[in-house]
C-alpha cells in the first residue's frame, strides 16, 4: 500500500517536471544577449563597412541591437510580414540596381505596416512626409494616399534614395539623410568638416538609425541564430493579385469595384490600403483585385458601373435599356444553371397576383410566380422577373427595372424550381403553360441539360428544395404535379 502511494506521488510530481523540461528546451534554443552580441564576421550596410572595432561605434551598435531584439513578439512579426512584402521590395530594388540592404529601412520606419502614421504626419511603409511624397510622384489626398501602397511608395523611395546617393556618394549617408533630411545633413557635414557618418555628431535619432537598420539586417538574414525558428510556411505569403484599370466619369462607390471582382468591399480595401474612402473620385485608377479575377473584369465592371449609373443619374430611366427576352435566349445556349432571379412584388391574393403577372408578361417581361408559406404571416404569392446565370447580369436587369418605376427589384439567389414536364414540341409547352397560368402559375422553359432536343417546363423560384416540395403539395391540389429541380 505504501509503495503504491509513493508511486502515485512520484507520478503526479513528474508532470510539472516534464513541462519544465520542455519549456527549458525551448528556452535553451534562445541565445543569451551576450552571445547574440558576438559578431564573428565583418558588418556592412549596402557594402559599406561598419567599423565595429571602434569602441564608440561598437557601443552604439550594441545598444541599437539590444533594443531591436528585446521585443521578441515584434521581431517575430517583422519576420512574418517580410514574407508578404519583401519579395516585392527586393524586385523593385533589383530592377533599379539598388543595394538589397535598403529594404531593411522599411522595417525600421514602419515595421512593414501600411497604415502607420507618425506624430509628425509621416505615413506608410517608407514613412514619407506629405510634401516629400508628392515631390516623388505620390498621389496624396483625402481619397488616395499612395504612401500606403507598397509598389508606389517603394518606387518613390528608390527615386529619393538615388538622389541622395548622387549627392553624398554613400549609401550610409543617403540613409542618414533619408532620416534627418538632406539639408540638415549637408549643413552638419560642412560645419564638422567630415563626411564620415561614424565621425559625425548628428541628431540623436539619426546616430542610431543606421545601427537599427544593421541590427534588423542581422536578425532577418539569420533568424535562427537569434532564436527565431520559423519554416517558410510560417511566413505570411506574398501578395497575389491582378491589377485592373477602372474609369468613371463621376464619383463611384468602391463596392461597385468589389462586385465586379466577385469579392467583398473589405477585401478591396485591404488589398489597396492607399484607398482611404468608400468612394473613388471620378477619373482613372489601377486597383489590385484577387488573383484570377482580372480576367473578364472590364466587362463585369462595365455592367456594374452601368447599373449603378442608371440608378444614380437623373434621367437614367430614359437612358437605361434591357432586352430580357434577348438575354434569356442568348444565355440558354451554353449555361449550366440559372440560380438568380429578381423579386419584384408579393401578394396574398391569388387573383391580384395573376392580374399583375399578366400585365408584366404583356410588356414582354419573363415572369415567374411561386407560392410560399411565411411563419406567422400566412401564404404569399411572389412575382419574379427573369432567370440569370450571373449575379451581375441580374443586377444590371434589376437596375433597369428600378428605372422603369419598380419601387422594389431585389436580386435573389433562389436556385430551385418545380419541373412540371419535359416536352419536345413548343405546342406541348404552350398548352401546359396556359393551363397552369389560369391558376396563377406562370411557367418558363429551359433546354434540358441531357436531352438537348427537349425543354423543361418549370414553375416558381425557391430558396431551398424544402420550399419547392411544399409548393408541389399546393400544385397537386390544383391538379398538377412536379418535382423539385435545380434551375
Amino acid at each position: 500500500m505504501r509503495n503504491t502511494f509513493l508511486f502515485i506521488t512520484m507520478l503526479i510530481l513528474a508532470f510539472p517536471v516534464w513541462g519544465t523540461a520542455k519549456e527549458g528546451f525551448e528556452t535553451a534554443r534562445i541565445p543569451s544577449l551576450t552571445s547574440s552580441l558576438k559578431v564573428s564576421s565583418p558588418i556592412d550596410f549596402c557594402g559599406e563597412r561598419v567599423p565595429i572595432e571602434e569602441q564608440r561605434v561598437k557601443e552604439r551598435f550594441e545598444k541599437a541591437f539590444m533594443y531591436s531584439i528585446q521585443d521578441r513578439a515584434q521581431v517575430l512579426l517583422w519576420i512574418k510580414r517580410s514574407g508578404r512584402y519583401m519579395p516585392h521590395i527586393e524586385k523593385i530594388l533589383k530592377k533599379n540596381n539598388m543595394p538589397d540592404d535598403l529594404k531593411y529601412i522599411t522595417i525600421v520606419e514602419s515595421a512593414l505596416r501600411p497604415n502607420i502614421r507618425s506624430s509628425k504626419g509621416a505615413t506608410g511603409f517608407w514613412q514619407f512626409m506629405g510634401l516629400t511624397g508628392k515631390r516623388y510622384g505620390l498621389t496624396i489626398n483625402r481619397k488616395i494616399d499612395e504612401r500606403r501602397n507598397i509598389f508606389k511608395s517603394t518606387d518613390a523611395a528608390v527615386l529619393y534614395l538615388q538622389e541622395l546617393y548622387a549627392e553624398f556618394n554613400s549609401w550610409t549617408l543617403a540613409a542618414a539623410a533619408y532620416n534627418m533630411g538632406e539639408d540638415r545633413l549637408r549643413e552638419d557635414i560642412i560645419n564638422q568638416e567630415t563626411n564620415d557618418f561614424y565621425k559625425l555628431h548628428l541628431y540623436r535619432e539619426t546616430q542610431h538609425y543606421i545601427f537599427k537598420i544593421v541590427s534588423v539586417k542581422l536578425v532577418l538574414s539569420n533568424p535562427g541564430k537569434y532564436g527565431f525558428f520559423l519554416d517558410k510556411g510560417d511566413l505570411y505569403p506574398p501578395l497575389t493579385f491582378d491589377h485592373v484599370k477602372i474609369k468613371s466619369s463621376k464619383e463611384i462607390p468602391l463596392v461597385v469595384v468589389a462586385r465586379a471582382a466577385g469579392t467583398y468591399y473589405k477585401t478591396i480595401r485591404e488589398m489597396n490600403p492607399e484607398i482611404r474612402s468608400n468612394r473613388l473620385n471620378r477619373g482613372s485608377y489601377v486597383v489590385a483585385v484577387p488573383a484570377g479575377t482580372g480576367k473578364g473584369f472590364a466587362e463585369r465592371y462595365k455592367a456594374e458601373h452601368t447599373a449603378w449609373t442608371a440608378e444614380n443619374t437623373p434621367g437614367g430611366k430614359q437612358a437605361a435599356s434591357y432586352n430580357f427576352n434577348n438575354r434569356m435566349e442568348t444565355a440558354s445556349d451554353n449555361v449550366i444553371s440559372y440560380p438568380y432571379t429578381i423579386h419584384v412584388i408579393s401578394f396574398q391574393d391569388r387573383q391580384r397576383t395573376l392580374n399583375e403577372a399578366k400585365e408584366l408578361k404583356s410588356n414582354g417581361v419573363p415572369v415567374l410566380t411561386s407560392l410560399t408559406s411565411i411563419p406567422d404571416k400566412g401564404e404569399w404569392w411572389r412575382i419574379f422577373i427573369g432567370y440569370f446565370s450571373d449575379y451581375r447580369e441580374a443586377r444590371m436587369a434589376a437596375a433597369y427595372l428600378e428605372q422603369q418605376s419598380f419601387s422594389y427589384a431585389k436580386v435573389v439567389k433562389f436556385p430551385y424550381a418545380v419541373q412540371v414536364g419535359l416536352y419536345k414540341t413548343e405546342l406541348e409547352v404552350q398548352e401546359t403553360g396556359n393551363a397552369l397560368q389560369e391558376k396563377g402559375y406562370f411557367t418558363y422553359s429551359i433546354p434540358d441539360r441531357k436531352e438537348k432536343d427537349k425543354n423543361r417546363l418549370l414553375v416558381g423560384a425557391f430558396r431551398t428544395e424544402k420550399e419547392a416540395d411544399w409548393f408541389i403539395t399546393r400544385l397537386k391540389g390544383d391538379g398538377f404535379g412536379g418535382k423539385p429541380v435545380v434551375r
